[in-house]
């Protein structure tokens, strides 16, 4: 949970405040910002209780207070003069912040030297190695106001005659993953940032990943605040309709609950931002609840051609191929993924979508160690555990099935029938069979 502190100033009360300091009155200061006394009163009591001070004078003499803004965090390429002057560097990086641009996150600023008048807000340092050094260098850190560490390094390999394509691909989606995960921690630790929108909305969608009912709560909690105090921005009204389609998966809330809150957060977002990349993966949640394949594919390759990197929906639009029989087009877009992100898809929370595809395959050996993986880390995972049982009949593997067995009554005590049959609603009718008569293998009871 995030830290309890005090609120920071709005940009209103920053404004007063600034004043103050310059020994300005508040008559000066209405005229000044063209406000009425009683404003100014209001203003500075809150001024006063915000900053735990008694009067004008000790507030005159308060340090330096950042505010945060009400629009996307920033984040700040800088060249050097070395970059700046080498032609392949330079379009490198300017690569990378066009690719980091279309997954719609944060404001992205290109600028060169150094200053330091960022307030909260992430910046990109570029360095080459020294001259004459082979193979050459450049190194990307990011860093941010509020922290002293560096929040990641990567290198890029200049070398002549290397194609730097999937090298670029790579570093935007590490940079793009990079900055929601600092934001996110950046928000539970920095208590400057406790009021932002944006930067709750990274720890809302960080949250939901922990896959638990009690981090799924908070996640809510922190992203309906962030709605609502900026509710014409998308990225918390996407993270919510996450929210609530991770919760219809994990069966944490009724159903029709759910489905209306995803229907809900979708219309909203494609009555504001239709042509965004995130109000069409609202509509291809709720195009899965209705058993579209046709239109959840459809809005996922529209959105693709957004941006070709977001793995989020390279993720779905695999799942949803396997779903609807195209397992050689799931193995393709794996594939994709495989390439520009490999650290993303091999962390067990991603590897569902290959597990699933091995298994209507008929690769059992395969799908069995890829959901042994996740349910190592993830042991209350329905689908890749009904998944492990059923291959683990196909294999005639009684003894391993019987564990498992076990542990999907555990994890899972009411499990029925119908649990099985809503997540075979979501496979082709010619492969269900495939996951039923594994499961009847096992002797799987209800």
């Amino acid at each position: 949970m995030p830290l309890q502190s005090k609120p920071v100033l709005t940009n209103r009360q920053t404004e007063i405040l600034e004043l103050l300091k310059k020994g300005l009155t508040n008559q000066d200061i209405c005229r000044l910002l063209g406000i009425s006394p009683n404003t100014v009163k209001v203003h500075l009591a809150k001024i006063y209780k915000i900053l735990e001070v008694s009067n004008r004078t000790e507030a005159a003499c308060y340090g330096d207070v950042v505010p945060v803004g009400d629009d996307y965090a920033q984040i700040i390429f800088r060249f050097n003069p070395a970059v700046a002057s080498d032609a392949k560097a330079k379009w490198c990086v300017a690569s990378i912040a066009q690719g980091l641009q279309k997954f719609e996150l944060l404001q992205i600023i290109v600028e060169n030297g150094f200053s330091d008048t960022d307030a909260n807000h992430f910046w990109l340092t570029t360095e080459l190695s020294s001259p004459g050094v082979q193979p050459k260098k450049m190194f990307l850190s990011l860093h941010h106001k509020l922290s002293k560490e560096v929040l990641w390094a990567e290198p890029i390999d200049l070398s002549e005659g290397l194609d730097e394509t999937v090298q670029l691909q790579r570093l935007v989606v590490k940079l793009a993953t990079q900055v929601e995960k600092h934001g996110a921690e950046l928000y539970q630790k920095a208590s400057l940032l406790n009021s932002g929108w944006w930067y709750a909305s990274m720890y809302g969608k960080k949250a939901i990943s922990v896959r638990t009912i009690s981090a799924w709560q908070e996640s809510v909690k922190i992203t309906e605040m962030a709605h609502n105090n900026q509710p014409e921005k998308i990225l918390p009204i996407y993270s919510l309709a996450l929210n609530w389609y991770k919760a219809l998966l994990e069966r944490w809330v009724p159903p029709q609950v759910a489905i209306e809150k995803i229907e809900k957060y979708s219309s909203y977002c494609m009555r504001y931002a239709p042509d965004s990349q995130y109000s069409l993966l609202t509509m291809s949640m709720t195009s899965v609840i209705h058993d579209d394949n046709a239109t959840v594919i459809k809005y996922l390759t529209k959105s693709l051609s957004i941006n070709p990197l977001n793995v989020s929906v390279l993720q779905m639009l695999a799942q949803i191929y396997t779903l609807d029989n195209q397992e050689a087009k799931g193995f393709e877009v794996l594939a994709k993924m495989k390439k520009v992100a490999p650290e993303i898809i091999e962390s067990p929370n991603n590897m569902v979508a290959e597990a699933l595809l091995l298994f209507l395959t008929n690769q059992f050996d395969a799908c069995v160690h890829h959901c042994e993986e996740i349910l190592f880390v993830m042991p209350e995972y329905l689908v890749p555990r009904l998944l492990l049982i059923s291959a683990l009949g196909w294999q005639g593997d009684k003894v391993k099935s019987d564990l498992h067995i076990i542990q999907l009554h555990k994890y899972h005590p009411n499990f029925k029938q119908q649990d099985l049959a809503a997540v075979l609603g979501g496979v082709h009718p010619s492969k269900r069979h495939l996951l039923l008569e594994g499961a009847v293998k096992t002797g799987l009871v209800f």
